[in-house]
C-alpha cells in the first residue's frame, strides 16, 4: 500500500522533435561558430607570424647565428628582391626550379627574423608590373637617375645649339678664306682641314642627338642612361681634342708672317674663340664624371642578366649575381660539363653568406680595412688563377675577408720583391695602416735568403712596425712558423713569448687505422707534430668552433705572462694525453722519434694561442702559434666523403673560422663572430669522449636497461599480487 506521507516525484516529459531539433542544431552551429573562429585565428597567426622548423643536421634551411646577430641590430629597413625567372623549358628546368626555390625560402627566412626585412620574388619575364614598380623604387629612392636625364634632354641639346651656331660661325668665315691665294701650301692644307673639321662637327653631334633620343623613346626594357651618357662623355672628349687641335694650329697661323692678311687676321680672332669653346666641352666632360654610380643602370642589368638578388637598404642597393650567390666549387666535381646538366651536382649555396655581407656593408659607413705585412718576398694574398698561375699563400683566406666587405691590403715594409718590381706601386698609405688590422705572417718577414733555406739573421723591421702600431692603439693576429723572429721586441710587453725554437709534439697515437687505409686522418695523428683538434678554449673568438675539427701543423708554444694593465686569455689548450711537450730537438723530429727532454724541451701544460687586451687602449692582439693551417692548400683539403657524393666541403672547417673570427674580434666586429654559412654545408657531430661512451655501454645497456626491467616485472608481481 502506497505511503501516503511520501512525496511524489513528476517524471520528465520526453523531448518532442522540435526540442531535440534546437538543441542539436545550437550545438552542431557552435561548434561550426568556433571551428570557424579557430581557423580564422590560425591562419591570422600563421600570416602574421612566421615560424620554421628546421629539421636538417645542421641547420641548412635556418639562418646562423653570425646572421642572426648582424639582423638583430639593423639600423635600416631593407628590402629583399628575388629576380629568378621561373623555368619553362624541360631541359634545365629542374635546376632551375632548384634555384628559385632555395632563393625563395632564405629570402623569406630573412623576413621572418626582422619587422625590418621585407622579401619578394618577381618573375622578370613574366611580371612587368612589379618590375615596373621596381624600377620606380629604385628610382626614386636612391636618386642619380635625374642627373642622367638632365644630362641627355637638357645640357648636351643645349650644347648641341650653342655648338652648332659656334661652327656655322666659323664656317661661314672660312668659306670667305677660300678665295685667298698663297704660296705657303702647308697653309693652305691647315687652312682647309681646319674647315673640313668643323664642317664636320655638327653632323656628327646631330647624329648622337638622334641616337640619344632614339634610346629615350626605347618602349621595351629600360633605357641605357649609362651607356648614352658614357657615348656622349667620349664624343666630348674627343671633340675637346680636336677644338683644342684647331684652336693651336690658328695660334701658329696668326704668329706666321707669310700667312696673308685676311687668313692671319682671322687666325687672330678666331683662337680665342676655339680655345673658349674647349672649356666648354671640358665642362661638359667634368660635369658628366660627377653624376656618380646610376643605381637603375645596375637593376637594367640585373634584369637582362636574371637570377640575380636586390638587397635594398634606404641609401644604397647592392646587386648579388648568380655567379656570387651559386658559385662553382673551387675543385669543381668532373661528374658533369653542363650546369644544364640534371646529372651535375647542384652548385653550392652561398646565398645566406652573400645577403649577409650586403646587410653588413648597407649598415657601415666605411669598411674595415685588413693589411698582410711583410718585409720581403712576393705577394701574399693575390688570388691567381687555377691551372695557370699561383697565387699568394693567403689568396683564399683573403678573398673570405673581401666578401665579409673588408678592404684587403698588403704593406711591404722592405725593399720590392724583383721578380714584381712594381709590388709597391699601390702600397696603402699611413692613415689606412693605421685603421687596419695588421695581420703579420711569419712567411713574409723571413730574409728572402732564409726562405730559401739558408740561415740569415732576423731583420728587425718588423718588430719594430708592429710595436708602433700597438702603441697607437692599433691592432694585429700574429702567425708563426718554426725557426721564425718571435717578434719579442713588440709582444713583449704584452707577456707573450712564442717559441718559434720548438715545435709542439705528442707521443704516438694508438689507433685502429689500418697503414694504406682511407682512414688518412687517423694515420696522419700518428705523425708526431700533427694536432686534429676540436677544443679551442673559452672565448668569444673560439666558442662558436666547438664540434668543427682543425689541423694545425706545426704548432708552436705561446708561452703567456699575465701582465697589470692587461687581459690575456690562453687558447687552443695542448691535449696532455697523449703526452705532449715542445721539442727542440729538429734532428730528432726529422726522424720521426722525438722524447720529451725536461732539460731543454718546453714543458706541458702548452697552448698554441693567446689573445690579449690591453685595459686602457683600444688596441688587441692575437697570437696563434701556427701560419700553415690557414695556407690556401690547408683550406682546400676537401671532406672525402662528400667529395665522392659531389659536394666540395672543407675537411677542416675550424681553420679558416678561427681566422676569420680573429680578424672580426680585432675590428670589434663582435657580431660577425659565428660559425659562417660555408662551415655548416654539412651537419657536423661532435664524437663522444670515452667516458660518456663508457658511460653509455656500461650504465644504460649494461645496467639500466636491464635494472628497468627488473624494476617493472616487480611492480607487475605486485599489482597481481593484491
Amino acid at each position: 500500500m502506497p505511503d501516503p506521507n511520501a512525496t511524489t516525484t513528476a517524471s520528465p516529459s520526453p523531448e518532442d522533435q522540435r526540442r531535440r531539433w534546437v538543441k542539436y542544431g545550437a550545438n552542431v552551429a557552435l561548434s561550426v561558430v568556433l571551428v570557424v573562429v579557430l581557423s580564422i585565428l590560425v591562419v591570422y597567426l600563421a600570416q602574421r607570424y612566421h615560424a620554421r622548423a628546421d629539421t636538417t643536421l645542421g641547420g641548412m634551411y635556418s639562418l646562423k647565428p653570425q646572421t642572426l646577430n648582424i639582423v638583430k641590430d639593423l639600423k635600416q629597413k631593407v628590402e629583399l628582391v628575388g629576380l629568378y625567372p621561373r623555368p619553362d623549358d624541360v631541359r634545365g628546368a629542374q635546376r632551375q626550379l632548384i634555384y628559385r626555390q632555395r632563393v625563395a625560402d632564405l629570402l623569406d627566412e630573412y623576413a621572418g627574423k626582422s619587422s625590418k626585412i621585407s622579401a619578394e620574388m618577381i618573375d622578370p619575364d613574366r611580371e612587368f608590373a612589379k618590375v615596373d614598380a621596381l624600377i620606380g623604387s629604385v628610382s626614386q629612392k636612391y636618386g642619380g637617375l635625374s642627373g642622367y636625364k638632365q644630362m641627355l634632354q637638357t645640357d648636351f641639346p643645349a650644347f648641341l645649339t650653342q655648338m652648332r651656331a659656334f661652327a656655322d660661325a666659323q664656317i661661314a668665315r672660312m668659306r670667305e678664306l677660300a678665295e685667298v691665294k698663297s704660296s705657303d701650301r702647308k697653309l693652305l692644307q691647315t687652312m682647309d682641314l681646319a674647315s673640313a673639321t668643323v664642317q664636320s662637327v655638327p653632323e656628327q653631334l646631330a647624329q648622337m642627338q638622334k641616337d640619344i633620343d632614339r634610346e629615350l623613346k626605347r618602349k621595351e626594357g629600360i633605357p641605357d642612361y649609362k651607356g648614352a651618357v658614357e657615348d656622349v662623355r667620349r664624343t666630348m672628349e674627343l671633340l675637346g681634342r680636336i677644338v683644342e687641335k684647331v684652336a693651336t694650329d690658328l695660334t701658329a697661323i696668326k704668329a706666321n708672317p707669310q700667312a696673308p692678311p685676311p687668313v692671319q687676321s682671322y687666325a687672330a680672332d678666331a683662337a680665342p674663340k676655339f680655345t673658349e669653346q674647349k672649356k666648354s666641352v671640358d665642362a661638359v666632360v667634368e660635369k658628366i664624371k660627377k653624376l656618380g654610380d646610376l643605381k637603375l643602370d645596375e637593376l637594367r642589368r640585373s634584369l637582362k642578366q636574371g637570377n640575380n638578388i636586390l638587397v635594398m637598404g634606404e641609401k644604397d642597393v647592392k646587386v648579388l649575381s648568380f655567379p656570387e650567390v651559386w658559385p662553382e666549387a673551387e675543385n669543381p666535381s668532373p661528374l658533369a660539363a653542363s650546369d644544364e646538366d640534371e646529372n651535375r651536382p647542384t652548385r653550392r649555396f652561398a646565398g645566406e653568406q652573400q645577403v649577409t655581407t650586403a646587410l653588413v656593408s648597407l649598415e657601415q659607413q666605411k669598411k674595415p680595412k685588413v693589411a698582410f705585412i711583410r718585409a720581403s718576398g712576393p705577394a701574399l694574398t693575390t688570388p691567381g688563377i687555377p691551372g695557370f698561375m699561383p697565387g699568394g699563400p693567403f689568396g683564399q683566406i683573403a678573398g673570405r675577408l673581401r666578401n665579409y666587405n673588408f678592404e684587403v691590403l698588403e704593406k711591404n715594409f722592405g725593399p720590392p720583391d724583383p721578380r714584381n718590381p712594381m709590388g709597391q706601386a699601390e702600397d696603402p698609405s699611413d692613415e689606412d695602416l693605421a685603421s687596419a688590422v695588421w695581420v703579420v705572417p711569419s712567411m713574409g718577414n723571413m730574409p728572402q735568403q732564409q726562405q730559401m733555406g739558408m740561415s740569415m739573421p732576423p731583420s728587425p723591421v718588423i718588430a719594430e712596425k708592429l710595436k708602433e702600431h700597438l702603441t697607437g692603439g692599433g691592432s694585429a693576429l700574429c702567425l708563426f712558423l718554426p725557426e721564425a723572429q718571435n717578434l719579442s721586441e713588440a709582444l713583449g710587453d704584452w707577456g707573450i713569448d712564442v717559441k718559434t725554437n720548438a715545435i709542439i709534439v705528442h707521443e704516438k697515437v694508438m689507433s685502429d687505422a689500418r697503414p694504406g687505409g682511407d682512414d688518412w686522418v687517423e694515420q696522419a695523428q700518428n705523425i708526431p707534430w700533427v694536432f686534429i683538434t676540436t677544443r679551442y678554449g673559452d672565448h668569444p673568438i673560439t666558442q662558436p668552433l666547438k664540434s668543427l675539427e682543425s689541423v694545425l701543423v706545426p704548432m708552436l708554444p705561446v708561452m703567456v705572462t699575465d701582465k697589470p694593465g692587461y687581459k690575456a686569455t690562453r687558447l687552443i689548450p695542448v691535449p696532455e694525453q697523449p703526452k705532449a711537450w715542445g721539442e727542440t730537438d729538429t734532428r730528432a723530429l726529422r726522424q720521426g722519434s722525438p722524447k720529451f727532454d725536461p732539460a731543454s724541451d718546453v714543458s706541458p701544460p702548452l697552448n698554441a694561442m693567446a689573445v690579449v687586451e690591453k685595459t686602457d687602449s683600444p688596441a688587441r692582439l692575437v697570437v696563434i702559434g701556427a701560419e700553415s693551417f690557414v695556407f690556401d692548400q690547408t683550406l682546400n683539403i676537401l671532406d672525402d666523403k662528400q667529395w665522392e657524393q659531389g659536394r666540395a666541403v672543407s675537411r677542416f672547417p675550424g681553420n679558416a673560422e678561427l681566422f676569420a673570427n680573429s680578424v672580426y674580434w680585432l675590428a670589434r666586429l663582435e657580431t660577425l663572430i659565428a660559425i659562417s654559412p660555408s662551415a655548416m654545408e654539412i651537419g657536423r657531430i661532435e664524437p663522444m669522449s670515452d667516458r660518456a661512451l663508457g658511460a653509455v655501454r656500461i650504465g644504460i645497456l649494461l645496467i639500466g636497461l636491464p635494472a628497468l626491467v627488473v624494476v617493472a616485472g616487480g611492480l607487475m608481481y605486485l599489482k597481481r599480487r593484491d
